[in-house]
């Protein structure tokens, strides 16, 4: 990634996407804390959306900051970023693994997180996930469609605020999830080994992300361009 920042403009990669903007050109040098992981990622399902739950209003280098410092305390991350006016912003090769969902799903996707707070994306987002999303299709093979959406028994954490927010993403997931989706399981792991776009609950289905209304988004996203 420090390679292609310092060749901007004069430096391809398989894998970086190639009208993705690398974060720490985007964002103050001061803030270029995250590491990325040196994990490989060698077989990829599709692409999974997450939410940064940061207001729009935030400016976009703002919840990149935001985003990749905190990733940088806890060892997780993502592999893009788009924020609100529709930039995509690059923080991991697509070749590593980024931990951004959790269980056994980090080594099976590329995740992609939206600059949205229980929000819907902006147009310009859509967009820009859109082309993400093709490109996806045309680097691993993924089908261009909404991949297998997961309805079964939520993962349930020890923490009892963080197990209400599981059992709340259930209910109001499931019954959107069944609508959008051609293809169910309440087995995770056919959900995990599932191709097309995914989301973050329904491959680990313990946290309420991307959030309700950018989970009814999700099939003009599997349109791609």
């Amino acid at each position: 990634m420090q390679q292609w920042a310092d060749n901007y403009g004069n430096f391809e990669s398989p894998y970086i996407c190639p009208w993705a903007i690398p974060y720490s050109l985007y964002i103050a040098p001061k803030k270029t804390t995250f590491k990325p992981n040196k994990a490989p990622l060698t077989k990829i399902n599709g692409l999974a959306v997450h939410t940064t739950w940061i207001y729009q209003s935030l400016s976009g280098p703002a919840c990149v900051s935001s985003c990749v410092n905190d990733w940088a305390g806890r060892g997780v991350g993502a592999h893009f970023i788009i924020v609100t006016d529709g930039t995509l912003i690059q923080v991991n090769p697509i070749n590593r693994v980024a931990n951004a969902q959790g269980g056994i799903a980090n080594n099976f996707w590329i995740s992609v997180e939206i600059q949205t707070r229980e929000s819907e994306a902006t147009p310009n987002q859509i967009m820009s996930a859109q082309f993400l999303f093709s490109w996806v299709v045309g680097k691993v093979g993924c089908r261009k469609a909404l991949a297998t959406g997961f309805v079964g028994d939520c993962l349930v954490p020890k923490d009892p605020m963080q197990a209400a927010l599981a059992a709340n993403a259930k209910r109001d997931y499931d019954p959107v999830t069944k609508r959008i989706c051609s293809e169910t399981t309440t087995k995770l792991n056919e959900a995990v080994m599932s191709s097309g776009l995914s989301c973050h609950y329904w491959l680990y289905p313990i946290k309420p992300c991307p959030g309700t209304p950018l989970l009814k988004q999700l099939p003009l996203i599997a349109k791609g361009y």
